[in-house]
């Protein structure tokens, strides 16, 4: 086993001021092990650190603390049993992530965080059995991309932002697929790209945004699919699209937009699915529409809101199909909705209520 520890930590003085550090690593081999660890102590142009690693047992960590105004760290790895690490703190500044992995046994996290003066960017690709990718950042803008192909994948993305926005984009080819987002921000744009594609998928995205915006999108491919999705806060507006193609789906959709608008379209074909949502809002629009394509299929809408415009609308094509549809708003406000149900022994409830 070779193990390595870099260390480099710079005091600068006027006459270096704004110089940099810069770590390089190249390991060939079977029993890697290496740590490179940055501490700036004074301010910098950038801290960069980069390792690549060929071989068998790969371990890669970084940790990198600077007053500079930009840390990126980069770590290549083939083989089978990598895991990758990255720590990054900077003050200001941004912080740059970016993780390659192919193999079998890969696991890679990453954490960011900077002042109201930093952006955080982190990038893992992953190809192989035992997947597992995280991403933690907070500053005042943050954005990740996870690619994961094959085997047991899990990938967790959190993020809280002030003024600047989060970006989220999670995708997953393979068998044990599952998914955490949780966002929270303000005065921006919050949204959450997931796209899931195999067997045993489950999506859980959960925004939080003031005065801001928040969109989710949820493509699954399979069966027995599940999404859940929570958008709230004060002041921030709502938008889901979700897509479900199998048989044996399930969506859980809550949306409190506050006093801003909330929409959403709802998609699913095969049989047994099942779609739940459920709008509310204060002096706004609120919009919903479930499109479901197979039998045995359950929808249950719900609306509420106060001076509210709500409309609703499911749409169902096949047989033995349930819709359910309720609204509710003040007197001021206006309920309207659409069923539409081709096919045979189908179902449709709806009730309507305002008031003071």
């Amino acid at each position: 086993m070779r193990t390595h520890l870099i260390a480099a930590t710079c005091l600068l003085t006027p006459a270096n001021a704004y110089a940099e550090n810069v770590s390089v690593v190249d390991q060939i081999g079977t029993s890697h092990t290496i740590t490179v660890e940055q501490q700036q102590l004074g301010p910098s142009a950038e801290s960069t650190v980069s390792i690549h690693q060929e071989g068998s047992a790969h371990t890669a960590r970084v940790s990198q603390k600077a007053l500079s105004w930009r840390s990126a760290a980069t770590i290549d790895q083939t083989g089978n049993s990598q895991e990758a690490y990255v720590e990054q703190h900077s003050d200001p500044g941004s912080n740059d992530a970016g993780i390659s992995q192919s193999g079998i046994g890969n696991h890679a996290t990453v954490r960011q965080f900077a002042t109201e003066f930093g952006g955080q960017y982190a990038d893992i690709e992953q190809a192989g059995q035992g997947n597992l990718a995280e991403v933690e950042q907070s500053g005042q803008a943050a954005g990740s991309i996870i690619l994961q192909t094959g085997g047991g994948n899990l990938a967790r993305s959190t993020q809280y932002t002030f003024a600047a926005g989060a970006s989220s984009e999670i995708n997953q080819h393979g068998s044990y697929n599952e998914v955490d987002v949780r966002q929270a921000t303000s005065f921006q744009l919050a949204i959450s790209d997931v796209n899931q594609l195999g067997q045993d998928n489950a999506a859980l995205v959960q925004q939080n945004a003031a005065f801001a915006m928040q969109e989710v999108v949820i493509n699954q491919e399979g069966m027995e699919n599940i999404a859940e999705i929570t958008q709230g806060g004060g002041y921030a507006s709502a938008d889901a699209d979700v897509d479900q193609n199998g048989g044996g789906n399930e969506l859980k959709l809550l949306q409190d937009g506050g006093d801003m608008n909330s929409f959403a379209t709802i998609s699913q074909s095969g049989a047994g699915n099942k779609a739940e949502a459920y709008q509310t809002g204060f002096g706004t629009v609120n919009t919903l529409v479930i499109i479901q394509d197979g039998f045995d299929n359950i929808a249950a809408l719900t609306q509420t809101g106060v001076f509210s415009n709500i409309d609703g609308e499911i749409h169902q094509t096949g047989f033995l199909n349930v819709a359910s549809l309720r609204q509710s708003s003040s007197e001021f406000g206006n309920l309207v909705y659409t069923i539409l149900q081709t096919g045979t022994g189908n179902v449709a409830h709806v009730v309507q209520s305002t008031g003071p």
